[in-house]
């Protein structure tokens, strides 16, 4: 029966295919490779892969994808190669993906950057902090009770870094203190946290550098009631999600919030899309990320602060005159952050590493530090990976 319905399942595929029509000669002879790859070793895994990656090219992608998200939901299948990554479906049935282990002596070498990063920030007068946010897999359980791969890697780097007495807020510790389930925190089908989760974050950084740095902010910046929550439900279809199609979690796509001050607000934003002054909806809100719903196409997520760049500077303009400016360097867990963090600046400074060259005419990360000379430098980052700290 399982052969029969893995025929059935080709069948489908290639007749969507098919009647879709319009093929170019490239994605035909991909799915040619695809067919007699698959008559010489009938593998439905390697043959939905093959078509995967043949039909980039097609308008209707996402609706094959989702199709094959169907058969591995009918077939109760649990874990997708992607490249070099998996994606899994976890007990409770929210997607991740796989991590790869990392070598200790290229955590040494990580943990000796941020400690020559940590030197140049004291050089100029200013306070370090490393803020390392937990990924969905450092939640999973093992069976025998060790550390999964992301949890070791959390850990260990970590370690590392307490042994250079870098100063560190672990929010992974945060959020099992404050008993912060990974089903409050993070989106279903995407490696992401909640905007709600980002901004909880930030008023975490705060009270830290408040409480160990003497950093002044107004509390009622970190009080969400001071806000508007609009919930745009089932809008939402995550990275991993992408890769897998919708159907593949019976838990469906995302809710999004959009949280959004009650107050009055008045920034300065500048990065690759030019400068604007206004408010935060104004700034840092990029509302065509949201205005379609469109599973396949849109990333909602990239609403707050409109994306990933190397470099974008928010200038508050109703700072407090005891306000501070920090340089944070995140990685996309910061997106939906610091737009709050900015609200109790006065500038803040937004860098990527992955995003970094080409910025400032060539300056490295720390010739900017040097030349703005701010108060603090926060790192935020969820993955350990060496391309995080080529500062």
């Amino acid at each position: 029966m399982r052969k029969f319905n893995y025929k059935i399942v080709v069948f489908i595929c290639m007749a969507v295919l098919i009647i879709g029509g319009l093929f170019s000669r490239k994605l035909l002879a991909g799915f040619k490779n695809a067919v007699v790859d698959f008559i010489k070793s009938p593998d439905v895994g390697a043959f939905i892969n093959q078509t995967d990656a043949a039909s980039d090219e097609i308008s209707y992608k996402g609706t094959l994808v989702d199709i094959y998200s169907l058969y591995y939901r009918l077939t109760d299948v649990r874990s997708v190669e992607k490249g070099d990554q998996f994606v899994v479906r976890m007990e409770n049935d929210y997607l991740c993906m796989t991590e790869n282990s990392l070598d200790a002596s290229v955590m040494k070498e990580m943990a000796d950057d941020c400690l020559n990063l940590k030197n140049v920030v004291q050089s100029v007068g200013a306070e370090f902090l490393y803020v390392m946010a937990p990924r969905k897999l450092y939640y999973e359980k093992t069976a025998d009770g060790a550390y999964n791969i992301t949890q070791k890697k959390h850990h260990d780097y970590l370690a590392e870094l307490k042994e250079r007495d870098i100063p560190i807020l672990d929010l992974a510790e945060k959020m099992t203190q404050q008993n912060i389930r990974l089903e409050d925190a993070f989106f279903i089908t995407d490696h992401h946290w909640k905007p709600e989760t980002g901004f909880w974050a930030a008023g975490q950084i705060m009270e830290y550098l408040n409480r160990n740095q003497e950093f002044p902010y107004n509390t009622a910046i970190t009080n969400l009631s001071n806000y508007d929550i609009k919930v745009y439900e089932d809008w939402f279809l995550g990275s991993a999600g992408k890769k897998v199609g919708r159907f593949f979690s019976p838990l469906g796509v995302d809710d999004i919030s959009l949280i959004t001050p009650k107050f009055e607000t008045n920034l300065t934003v500048t990065d690759p899309n030019g400068t604007r002054t206004g408010s935060f909806n104004d700034t840092l809100i990029d509302m065509s990320h949201l205005s379609v719903r469109n599973y396949h196409k849109s990333t909602p997520y990239s609403t707050y602060s409109g994306g990933d760049y190397g470099l974008q500077v928010i200038q508050n303009n109703d700072a407090a005159e005891s306000a501070k400016n920090i340089v944070i360097i995140r990685d996309s867990f910061g997106g939906c952050m610091t737009p709050y963090l900015s609200l109790a600046t006065d500038t803040l400074h937004v860098i990527d590493v992955r995003h970094w060259e080409g910025t400032e005419a060539g300056k490295t990360i720390t010739d900017y530090i040097n030349t703005v000379k701010p108060d603090y430098v926060l790192i935020l980052h969820s993955s350990v990976s060496p391309e995080l700290t080529e500062f």
